[in-house]
């Protein structure tokens, strides 16, 4: 069992350290995507955007000093996924688009129309705010910023006018703008991208994205490659390799679960070796948690939380953020967010939950 954990664990470490093609080094990017997930879209076709997505992040590698991720999903209200940030792996970052796919528990927030404009100034935004309680220190004000923007049918006559002065307002912020439609566009679809190279538009997602997906991929690698130039004429000039995922097969002699180290939002239920194990999804609002075996809530799982243990050393140690909780490191220096009983906070020097914590309980970022 120890043997089997270990290698899950490598595996994890090992994924999220594999590189696209397509490197950000030399100018570093933070690439944020904007999903439409109003209840206007149609199901089989907002569940397209899963694999698709995932699929597109295979081109980049995702590393500190090189492509940073973020994601958007909007409906009436722009709802923030992820922010490009440089301590997320592949792996997490994957895990985000699942979740940002599990649009039934933002159904109210989403609404049933698709906000273009507000979900642009939200893009905007994240690009120059880090999220509450982060240090500005974790922005990158000298990386190159690029939005994809998916739209799903056309705007409102009413939104037109403030679709178009957003994106005008994204481009003057030097924010590389791509577009890609599905279900027909208005006059403000054009508007959205920089420029006719940017532009996408397919009759659905569901059909359309995985043809769209590799030419978006190296539209975006060839803009950042010092050795290739884009032009009206040739918007794609060449291919770009994709960071392989990793293959499973059980590590274990009896039945049990394993982690996906591609996604931490699936897990893989083993029977006695099985080269081609059952690849299962964990319900809404959990991941898989490999210190418990099981689908576990989000804020208690290491590959969510991005917290980590502050040293190498075995112990309990105190959440960062929140005082009634704390780090659980005892097992391979996996941070397992536990929670103290109601009324109690963690005492920091004597390393328990009580009523009265001896030292500092503030916030920290």
């Amino acid at each position: 069992m120890v043997v089997s954990f270990m290698c899950m664990i490598l595996a994890l470490l090992f994924f999220s350290r594999i590189r696209g093609q397509c490197r950000g080094n030399a100018n570093h990017a933070d690439l944020i995507i904007a999903v439409p997930g109003s209840s206007k879209v149609p199901e089989l076709e907002f569940q397209s955007f899963e694999e698709n997505l995932i699929d597109l992040l295979r081109h980049f590698s995702i590393e500190p000093n090189e492509f940073n991720i973020g994601l958007i999903l909007y409906g009436e209200n722009a709802i923030r996924i992820a922010a490009p940030q440089p301590f997320k792996t592949r792996t997490q970052i994957n895990t985000r688009v699942t979740l940002l796919t599990q649009r039934m528990q933002h159904l109210h927030a989403l609404g049933s129309y698709n906000n273009v404009a507000k979900a642009i100034e939200a893009m905007i935004d994240m690009f120059i705010h880090p999220p509450a309680g982060y240090n500005p220190q974790i922005l990158r004000p000298a990386s190159r910023h690029i939005g994809i923007f998916f739209t799903y049918g056309p705007s409102k006559p009413t939104n037109v006018r403030s679709v178009i002065e957003a994106a005008t307002k994204a481009k003057a912020a030097n924010i590389l703008m791509y577009a890609l439609a599905a279900n027909g566009t208005s006059e403000d679809f054009p508007q959205i991208a920089t420029d006719y190279c940017r532009l996408f538009s397919m009759a659905g997602f569901e059909d359309g994205l995985p043809y769209a997906i590799p030419d978006l991929g190296s539209g975006i690698c060839s803009e950042l490659d010092p050795a290739v130039t884009v032009t009206a004429e040739n918007c794609f000039p060449r291919g770009y390799s994709k960071a392989p995922r990793i293959g499973v097969s059980c590590q274990v002699e009896g039945n049990m679960m394993q982690a996906d180290p591609n996604n931490c939002a699936y897990y893989f239920q083993c029977e006695y070796f099985d080269k081609n194990p059952k690849r299962v999804r964990c319900a809404l609002n959990t991941l898989y948690d490999p210190l418990t075996f099981n689908c576990n809530s989000l804020e208690n799982v290491a590959c969510y939380n991005d917290l980590t243990c502050p040293t190498e050393k075995p112990g309990l140690y105190p959440h960062p953020m929140e005082c009634n909780k704390y780090l659980n490191c005892f097992n391979d220096f996996i941070p397992h967010v536990q929670t103290c009983p109601a009324g109690q906070v963690f005492d920091s020097v004597n390393r328990v939950c009580n009523e009265t914590a001896s030292g500092a309980c503030i916030m920290q970022h």
